[in-house]
């Protein structure tokens, strides 16, 4: 239940916040925030997750938190683009 509730706030936070800077601004925001998302949606979550899971900071600090920091890392561009849209 932590993991999912944590990870969802966080992720509503992060998420918002770019997808509204990215829709109030535009222009080259719009666009780095754009391009930054599609390179994590490129990545699929379960393979961006082990992946990330294996670097040595995360290795080392195995924890919830590892887990919550994972899913936030890999799950914000779905709400910035929800919150960019028209």
């Amino acid at each position: 239940m932590t993991v999912g509730v944590v990870s969802v706030i966080f992720v509503l936070i992060i998420g918002v916040t770019l997808g509204a800077l990215a829709g109030f601004f535009g222009g080259w925001v719009d666009t780095i925030i754009a391009r930054i998302g599609d390179i994590f949606f490129a990545l699929p979550l379960v393979l961006g997750a082990l992946v990330v899971t294996q670097l040595p900071f995360f290795r080392e600090n195995k924890s919830v938190f590892t887990v919550v920091m994972v899913i936030v890392m890999l799950g914000w561009p779905q709400m910035a683009r929800i919150t960019r849209g028209p």
